[in-house]
C-alpha cells in the first residue's frame, strides 16, 4: 500500500513538474504594448486580444496592432505567440508568396512574406521566427512593420516594454523587396503613396467592401496637402473640359477655387 501510494505521488509530482515547464512557454507581458511610431509617424499600441478564433487555448498570446490616425478604431494587423504545432491553424488564416530571410536586432534571423491576411482584410507582412517549442508571428500593414518587430521583440522576451510612444521604431526588414502576395501586389490599405491607396480602394470596391474601401480613401485623403487636392482637383476638372463634359459655368466656378485658394 505504501509503494503504490509512493507511485501515485510521484506521477503527480511528475505532472506537475511537465505543467509547469509548459506554462513556462508563455512569457508574462502585459496586456498593452506601446510600440513607438510608424512609417507614417503615428505612434502605434499592441492590445492583448482574448478571442483570437485561430489559437484558441491558453498557452497562445495574441495581440492587435491599432495605429493613431484614420484607422485608429480597427486592428492593423496581429501578432501572436504560440506553440508551434498550432502553425497550420495560423497559416489558415493567411495567403502568402514565397518567403525571404531577413535579420531582425535583438532577434537574429526570421522569414517575412508577403501576405492577404483574412484576419485583417488586407495585403500585410508577415514576420515569423521559433524560439524552442514557441512560434512569434507578426502579419501586419507594410506602413506598421517597425512597431510589429518591435512587438516580436518584446513578446519575445528579447528586451522589455518601453513606455516611450514618441520613439521611432524604422523596419529592418525591406518590405520592397518581398514577393507579392497571391492575388495582391497592389499595396496595404495605408500606403504612403496615394496612387496605391487609391489602387487598394477600388479593389475593396469591386469586392463589395465598401467600409474598408471608405477607410482607406479618407486615410489618404487625409494625409494629401493643400496643394496635392489642388493639383489633384485641377487634373480632375482639366480632363473633364477636355472631354466637354462640363460647361461654361464650371469653368468659371474653377476659376474663382483657384483664385480662392491662392
Amino acid at each position: 500500500m505504501v509503494r503504490i501510494f509512493g507511485t501515485a505521488c510521484a506521477a503527480i509530482a511528475l505532472a506537475a513538474a511537465s505543467g509547469a515547464q509548459g506554462q513556462t512557454l508563455r512569457p508574462n507581458i502585459p496586456d498593452r504594448i506601446e510600440l513607438g511610431r510608424d512609417a507614417r509617424g503615428e505612434p502605434c499600441v499592441a492590445t492583448r486580444v482574448w478571442n483570437d478564433s485561430a489559437l484558441p487555448g491558453y498557452f497562445s498570446d495574441s495581440y492587435a496592432i491599432t495605429c493613431r490616425g484614420a484607422t485608429a478604431g480597427r486592428s492593423l494587423g496581429t501578432v501572436r505567440a504560440y506553440k508551434a504545432e498550432l502553425s497550420e491553424q495560423v497559416e489558415r488564416t493567411l495567403q502568402c508568396g514565397d518567403a525571404s530571410s531577413f535579420n531582425v536586432p535583438q532577434v537574429g534571423a526570421v522569414r517575412a512574406r508577403r501576405c492577404i491576411d483574412k484576419t485583417v482584410g488586407f495585403d500585410t507582412v508577415a514576420t515569423g521566427f521559433d524560439r524552442g517549442q514557441r512560434r512569434y508571428l507578426a502579419s501586419v500593414i507594410s506602413t506598421a512593420q517597425g512597431p510589429a518587430e518591435e512587438a516580436l521583440r518584446i513578446i519575445a522576451m528579447e528586451m522589455k516594454p518601453n513606455p516611450d510612444r514618441a520613439r521611432k521604431s524604422p523596419a529592418s526588414i525591406d518590405v520592397a523587396t518581398l514577393a507579392a502576395a497571391p492575388g495582391g501586389g497592389v499595396g496595404d490599405a495605408l500606403a504612403v503613396d496615394a496612387t496605391t491607396a487609391l489602387q487598394q480602394g477600388l479593389r475593396f470596391i469591386r469586392q463589395g467592401l465598401h467600409m474598408e474601401a471608405s477607410r482607406v480613401l479618407n486615410d489618404a485623403l487625409s494625409r494629401l496637402t493643400a496643394d496635392a487636392l489642388l493639383r489633384c482637383a485641377s487634373r480632375s476638372i482639366s480632363s473633364l473640359l477636355e472631354s466637354g463634359r462640363i460647361g461654361l459655368q464650371a469653368r468659371v466656378q474653377r476659376f474663382d477655387a483657384e483664385v480662392l485658394i491662392a
